[in-house]
C-alpha cells in the first residue's frame, strides 16, 4: 500500500513521528508535529481540503449522525492518536553517556513502535484512522 502513495506523499525513510516543543501548542489540545515524517504537496492539501468539504455535504441533517458529530469524532481520534504515539510517556529515567545517545533514542523509537502497535511508524495508518473517523456516517 505504501508504494501506492509514494507519487502523492514522500515519507522521510525512517518515518520516526517527533514532537516538536517549540512548535507545540501551549494550550490542551496538543497537534502532532509530523513535518519532518511526512511531506504533502500543496497541491494535495487542497484537494484533501475540498475533498473534505465534499464529505461534509454528504451528511445529513439529522439528530445525532451529523457532521457536527462527526467533526467530533474525528477530534477524538486524533487526540488519541496524538496519546498513542506521546514520546514524552515513553522517557526512561536516568542518565546515560553522549555515546549511548543514540542507542537511547533508538531504543525509545522501537519501545515507541511496539507499544503503539506500529502506529507510531506509519503515517498513512495514522491517517486512515482519522480519515475513516470522518466519514463514518456518511450516506
Amino acid at each position: 500500500a505504501l508504494a501506492e502513495v509514494s507519487d502523492t506523499v514522500t515519507l522521510n525513510p525512517d518515518r520516526k513521528f517527533r514532537r516538536s516543543l517549540r512548535q507545540r501548542r501551549e494550550s490542551e489540545d496538543e497537534y502532532l508535529n509530523c513535518d519532518d515524517a511526512v511531506r504533502i504537496d500543496p497541491k494535495i492539501k487542497a484537494q484533501l481540503h475540498d475533498y473534505v468539504g465534499h464529505i461534509a455535504f454528504m451528511y445529513n441533517d439529522n439528530q445525532f449522525h451529523n457532521l457536527e458529530h462527526a467533526s467530533h469524532v474525528t477530534m477524538s481520534a486524533n487526540k488519541l492518536m496524538n496519546r498513542i504515539i506521546d514520546v514524552k510517556k515513553t522517557r526512561r529515567e536516568g542518565h546515560h553517556h553522549p555515546h549511548q545517545q543514540h542507542d537511547v533514542a533508538s531504543s525509545k523509537h522501537q519501545h515507541l513502535h511496539e507499544a503503539s502497535l506500529g502506529l507510531s511508524s506509519d503515517p498513512l495508518a495514522q491517517f486512515a484512522i482519522v480519515f475513516s473517523a470522518l466519514i463514518h456516517d456518511c450516506e
